[in-house]
């Protein structure tokens, strides 16, 4: 890499029409995004402050105390009113006068004849109870007599009301003088920070902007995911006519699903939603419309005959075949729109993919990478013992991350920049770019585990972890095993005479840059409470990586005046973001959408409940998840593993633990095999399908493995690993 700064393989400036419909949205709604999640942190920092000067301040003072209802003035008239009424005539049991009155005519009421008896057996027993007080068994107290008058004191009710009113003023008033002016002023900065950090229902129309906006962007650019990019008017047509249809049943999906949320009337469902949906889907159909009548130039009229089948975005097959399933066999056309609307129950993972892809598009606006590759340079090793160390260590982020296509999107141009500059051939740095990911999934912190653990209480992470640390080392041995197996490369090091010297003068190059990360985490450590972990990396990260690259770029622009400013690296940044988000996440929510296919059409009820045993069972299960890793998006599979897969390991005998790790090991696997390859397709996202054209030129004459090594080398180590882990313990 040059010393004018990093350059994103494939990357291409934004025009204005994409910069302001495009990046600039997406931008916006990714600031919001952090910050709502900054400001949650930052709220709860400050209620924290307010509780401990003013105790009480969270329930008491964040807002100006509402009045009792009650009026004292008019409760002491009561009672007064009450105290000074004329006392009642008492009632005579009998009837309505006293009998001993000459004019009264009332004759005494006759009491029932049982209950006569009663009180007569009473009186003779005198007890005041409801048994003879002689009786040894009797453990019935006498009742206590009230005292006279007690109920009927005039005005009592009255003055209890009072009581209870001034009291209820009492508080009030000591209440709002507790609100100083200081408290006032605290709370102008409060309580703003809670309407930011608490968006509510508006993350899932921010991660559905997101979905839309990025993947009309793919769309205009042609960026959607395929297995291979059209090299011809043909395949050109395919590509874009089966995306234009694909749009438009989606379309017609989501009308029909709002036709049914229209007719339910429920007060939660909204017709909104899919009303959106189908204005995103009718743009990108009006962008794969004008691709079709605008074709690129000097595109031939053909190229091969499987062409057609190839060129078609992936996303654009599973939504036919999903409205194909929904559709022709269950006749239930809104089923595409209500699957694909499953993206939002779970929006905080996709959005936490979003921002992971921004802090990697920041990470490579910086000279960061370059330096860090800058202390391994001086060791002198061979570019393929360099592979080892960056395949290895990128098993942390992608820990973080939760899935290896997600890492390969967000770091795998920098990945396959530093590689060819360190001496790495295509082949090399291709392969290594798309196996980046691979080995992280089964380490702590990994989100695909705690997602494992959530779905099947028989496990936990603390279980998984430890022993998907052995499963890393292994498939970390293995690929430095097939690396020195390939590639023979000399594993001797330039003495630490030599070296050590320009490390140093690396460390310092760096130090400034790592110093400011450090204390950007320190800042939402100590003063916000927010270590990085699991659940603040996503959004922590872009700010740690927006400062370093701002710093980085005004520092260099002084010394070479030809390096761009932090505002153009942030808008670089911002617009391969919305490309490769808007084709990553369309992908992932018709990879959920065919999910549901699967699961509804019963495909996984085929695998036999009764396998017979425990080896016959791995075999054939290890079969099956290779083929979903080849097809499904990792969170998606999870759950469609754990509702139909796991249960018939367990019945086999196969412990949670060890089946799990294989399910996580098999999908690696499918993500790196051929007919699809997804990682293999994402790296030719991020670094340009001329990269691969150019490679695959380079090694046109030669032996079929060597001509494939892009391909085989990964397969071959997360091969031998899955049969490692899925059948070596059955036999200890």
């Amino acid at each position: 890499m040059s010393e004018s700064g990093p350059q994103h393989v494939g990357s291409e400036p934004d025009g204005p029409l994409r910069r302001w419909l495009g990046t600039l949205p997406v931008g916006l709604l990714l600031a919001f995004v952090v910050l709502s999640l900054t400001g949650e942190r930052l709220h709860g920092r400050v209620l924290a402050l307010g509780e401990a000067t003013w105790p009480g301040y969270g329930l008491e003072l964040r807002q100006d105390p509402a009045p009792p209802s009650c009026d004292p003035e008019r409760l002491e008239e009561a009672v007064r009113a009450a105290a000074t009424a004329p006392a009642e005539l008492p009632v005579p049991e009998g009837g309505g006068c006293d009998p001993d009155d000459p004019f009264c005519f009332d004759e005494p009421a006759a009491e029932p004849p049982e209950e006569a008896a009663e009180a007569a057996e009473a009186a003779e027993a005198g007890a005041p109870g409801g048994c003879d007080p002689d009786d040894p068994f009797c453990f019935d107290e006498p009742a206590a007599e009230a005292p006279a008058g007690a109920e009927d004191a005039p005005g009592a009710a009255e003055a209890e009301a009072l009581s209870f009113c001034l009291r209820a003023w009492e508080e009030h008033e000591a209440r709002r003088a507790r609100i100083t002016p200081a408290v006032r002023t605290f709370r102008s900065l409060e309580r703003p920070l809670q309407a930011l950090s608490n968006p509510g229902s508006l993350v899932a129309w921010v991660l559905l902007s997101l979905v839309l906006l990025g993947g009309a962007t793919a769309t205009a650019g042609r960026g959607h995911i395929a297995l291979r990019p059209p090299r011809s008017l043909r395949g050109h047509r395919a590509a874009e006519g089966a995306m234009l249809l694909a749009n438009l049943v989606l379309v017609a999906s989501f009308l029909a699903n709002a036709r049914v949320i229209a007719e339910a009337a429920s007060e939660e469902a909204s017709v909104l939603r899919p009303a959106l949906w189908c204005l995103g889907l009718l743009v990108m159909s009006a962008l794969n419309l004008r691709n079709l009548l605008r074709p690129p130039p000097d595109l031939p009229e053909r190229d091969s005959a499987l062409e057609p089948f190839l060129t078609p975005p992936l996303y654009a097959g599973m939504a036919l075949l999903s409205a194909a399933w929904f559709w022709g066999f269950q006749g239930h056309p809104a089923g595409p729109a209500i699957r694909l609307d499953k993206l939002f129950d779970f929006y905080n993972i996709y959005l936490s993919v979003a921002l992971f892809i921004l802090a990697g598009m920041l990470l490579a606006q910086t000279r960061v990478p370059h330096k860090v590759f800058g202390l391994l340079r001086p060791w002198g090793l061979h570019p393929a013992l360099l592979a080892w160390v960056v395949v290895s260590l990128a098993a942390v982020p992608t820990a973080y991350s939760g899935a290896s296509g997600i890492f390969v999107i967000a770091a795998g141009a920098v990945v396959y920049s530093e590689l060819r500059s360190a001496g790495a051939d295509r082949t090399l740095a291709l392969s290594a770019t798309a196996m980046s990911g691979s080995l992280g999934v089964v380490i702590s912190p990994s989100l695909l585990v705690v997602a494992v653990a959530a779905l099947d209480r028989s496990v936990s992470t603390g279980e998984i972890y430890p022993k998907g640390a052995l499963v890393f080392g292994l498939s970390s041995v293995l690929y430095l095993g097939a690396l020195v197996l390939v590639r023979r490369p000399s594993l001797q090091l330039r003495a630490p005479s030599a070296a050590v010297p320009e490390v140093l003068t690396g460390l310092r190059a760096l130090g400034p840059d790592l110093a400011l990360g450090m204390g950007v985490l320190l800042v939402y450590g100590l003063l916000l409470d927010t270590p990085l972990n699991e659940s603040t990396f996503p959004f922590v990260l872009p700010v740690v990586f927006l400062a370093v690259m701002a710093w980085d770029r005004r520092r260099h622009r002084v010394t070479d005046p030809g390096v761009p400013g932090p505002a153009t690296g942030l808008e670089r940044a911002v617009s391969e973001t919305t490309a490769h988000l808007g084709a990553l996440l369309v992908l992932m929510g018709l990879s959920v959408c065919l999910g549901g296919v699967v699961q509804d059409a019963g495909v996984m009820e085929l695998v036999p409940a009764d396998l017979g045993s425990p080896l016959l069972a791995m075999g054939l299960l290890v079969v099956v998840l290779v083929v979903i890793g080849m097809t499904l998006e990792p969170l998606g599979a999870i759950f469609l593993v754990a509702a139909t897969l796991a249960p018939v390991a367990r019945d086999a005998g196969i412990a949670p633990v060890h089946f799990w790790l294989t399910v996580l090991v098999a999908f690696e696997l499918g993500y790196l095999s051929p007919p699809v390859a997804l990682n293999h397709l994402l790296t030719r996202q991020v670094v340009g399908a001329a990269e691969q054209e150019a490679e695959q030129a380079e090694r046109a004459g030669h032996p079929f493995l060597a001509r494939h090594e892009r391909l085989l080398l990964p397969v071959g180590v997360m091969g031998t690993t899955l049969l490692l882990v899925a059948f070596v313990p059955l036999f200890l």
